[in-house]
């Protein structure tokens, strides 16, 4: 393809990251007002009716005060994470143009990127005039204050009001819900809309700084259900630096425009994932045309299996942008998968001979138990990592198992909650469960005190999961009665400090080694590495559902008299055992045995179908 091809391609690939990226913002944003509204129907359950005057005036200034500490919030963190955002996307800019281009590349000063957060006004067609005509001109500051007192003075009547007419409690209830429920979706536009212009600025001031080397910037819409007509017709128009709409253009705008390099300055030589015909840019080539042409392993990636397929078929609109497994992302992982398209681009040689591949990041020991703790959470390996007592060998095989795990089958990336500590992983799971049984408790018993219900929210049984067992795999707890809102750190990996710690490595070597040759583990399986691959083997499990396979659960049956013998004695113990025994085999045996690499070999074919081969 050529040069200008390429930055197309890249930037089109990372503009659907950046859609992710915004989807983390607004999960991590919005949360505040998710907060607030929970509180604040816990402040009206306690009333019986709004005749109780000082009950309720103490009730309803408390709600006010819950409405705007989370809108500040928000605001104050968008403000935060958009200056960080601006750096971030100037960078990776002059990334694409270092590979496309012959010439020098300049990065514009971190001032000015962090000043375009505060400073540069989003220019938005305002509602029913999506064409342009009438244009709303405002900075992130502003909007983030004028969507907060907006939102405060429609609290503040809509309690005022339930109270003059007389509603009831469960009215006012369920009208304060319906119109919290309305705010989150107008932070999210606001979210997604100062995310979108950040990163517009952001190119806009790095095309400048090289406006030497270019010829201008290309508009490039997303052509979808939602998109508007005055994108579309935008869509391959070459615009110079200050000329024809910015984007976004307007609330929750996606468009964005890229650079064109001058014929001159264009590399030779450049080859992406996929061949893609030569010659000039199309105008009408679209996120949903360019996305057609991708491997089909990328658009599973993009879309999930299932509308993947759908998309394909031509059944199905681009109506959202988030990984197979629909988590959203957070800017640590935005650079991890930018890293991961620039790995897949190759450049050919002057002479003409071999290719540059791209290669997995090398994995890099942690010396302390802090580094290793960082190198989990940058890296995307989790977003909580406790490592507590654990060894800080133990500490890096678990990283290194999750990272290389991750490279297998990257469906694994964002799965996990926690890894680290076993006793570190208990305490969150305690905690998340009495901040359940709390709020169980409220709505069972509706009348009794907070500190009776603390009482005996802190009865319930705690998880004691660490006795003699080396390690653990805790799945996410079903989305179903609102766990989820409750039970968010704790799903993941631990390791058992007893067997784990510094001055029990050894000893628990010598243990696994023991294991081996009494069979009661895999063959290959006495290094401390096993033990986290046998329980990603679990989490591998989670995520496919591999114990209700017929060709595992066959498998399992039949060879459950001999497993001693053809597998593992803990092998026998059930089909979850079985298949996190075989992985560990799999993938620490260089030669596994027939059961432990048949099984290997079902569990990435398993892999293969639902998410397809993107990244493996």
């Amino acid at each position: 393809m050529s040069a200008n091809d390429y930055l197309l391609d890249a930037n089109m690939r990372h503009q659907i990251f950046v859609q992710r990226y915004a989807g983390g913002q607004v999960k991590e944003l919005v949360s505040y007002l998710d907060d607030a509204q929970r509180e604040i129907k816990q402040q009206l359950d306690g009333l019986e009716d709004l005749s109780q005057t000082r009950t309720l005036e103490r009730k309803l200034r408390r709600i006010e005060r819950l409405q705007q500490d989370a809108l500040s919030k928000l605001g104050s963190d968008l403000v935060d994470n958009t200056a960080d955002f601006a750096e971030y996307e100037a960078g990776f800019l002059v990334r694409t143009l270092e590979t496309a281009s012959s010439a020098n590349v300049t990065l514009p000063p971190s001032e000015q990127l962090r000043a375009l957060v505060t400073e540069r006004p989003m220019e938005l067609a305002i509602s029913g005039a999506s064409s342009g005509s009438a244009i709303q001109s405002l900075t992130i500051n502003q909007a983030v204050n004028s969507f907060s007192d907006g939102k405060e003075t429609e609290i503040k009547r809509l309690l005022q009001t339930g109270v003059v007419q007389g509603s009831t409690v469960q009215e006012l209830s369920s009208n304060l819900v319906r119109m919290t429920d309305r705010h989150k979706r107008q932070a999210e536009a606001l979210v997604r809309t100062s995310v979108n212009h950040i990163s517009s600025e952001a190119r806009t001031a790095t095309h400048k700084a090289n406006s030497d080397i270019l010829k201008g910037e290309e508009f490039v819409a997303t052509l979808d259900g939602r998109t508007t007509i005055g994108c579309a017709a935008l869509d391959g128009k070459i615009f110079d630096f200050d000329e024809g709409p910015q984007t976004p253009r307007h609330w929750n705008c996606r468009s964005i425009r890229v650079p064109v390099l001058q014929d001159r300055f264009q590399e030779g030589g450049l080859e992406g994932q996929r061949a893609s015909a030569s010659g000039p840019v199309s105008a009408k080539r679209t996120y949903s045309g360019w996305l057609k042409d991708q491997p089909k392993s990328f658009q599973d990636q993009v879309l999930g299996r299932e509308r993947a397929k759908l998309f394909r078929a031509g059944k199905f609109k681009l109506d959202q942008f988030v990984d197979m497994n629909g988590n959203p992302i957070n800017i640590k992982q935005l650079k991890l998968l930018d890293d991961g398209v620039s790995a897949a681009v190759t450049r050919v040689s002057k002479t003409g001979t071999g290719k540059i591949p791209g290669r997995p990041v090398p994995f890099k020991p942690a010396k302390t138990i802090k580094e290793a703790e960082k190198y989990a959470v940058d890296n995307g390996l989790t977003r909580v990592a406790n490592f507590g007592k654990l060894d800080i060998e133990v500490a890096n095989v678990m990283n290194q198992s999750m990272q290389e795990n991750i490279e297998r089958m990257p469906a694994l990336k964002g799965r996990m909650s926690f890894i680290g500590s076993g006793q570190e992983s208990n305490k969150i799971f305690n905690a998340e469960t009495f901040e359940y049984q709390k709020d169980w408790m409220r709505k069972k018993y509706p009348d009794i005190s907070e500190s009776e219900v603390i009482r005996r929210a802190k009865r319930i049984q705690k998880n004691r999961r660490t006795g003699g067992e080396y390690a653990f795999a805790r799945d996410k707890v079903p989305d179903k009665r609102g766990w989820r809102d409750f039970y968010k750190d704790s799903d993941g990996i631990g390791f058992n400090e007893k067997w784990s710690k510094p001055s029990m490595v050894d000893t628990f070597k010598k243990m696994l080694d023991r294991d081996v040759k009494s069979q009661w583990h895999p063959v290959g399986t006495e290094s401390l590495r096993s033990v986290m691959d046998h329980e990603i083997g679990h989490q591998i499990d989670y995520m496919l559902d591999l114990r209700k396979k017929p060709e595992l659960m066959n498998l399992y049956a039949q060879n459950k008299p001999l497993m001693k013998e053809v597998l593992s004695q803990y092998a026998a113990k059930n089909i979850a055992e079985f298949i996190a025994e075989s992985w560990a085999e799999y993938v620490n045996n260089p030669t596994p045995r027939p059961l432990a690499k048949q099984v290997g070999d079902i569990m990435n074919a398993e892999y293969q179908k639902k998410f397809g081969n993107f990244g493996s």
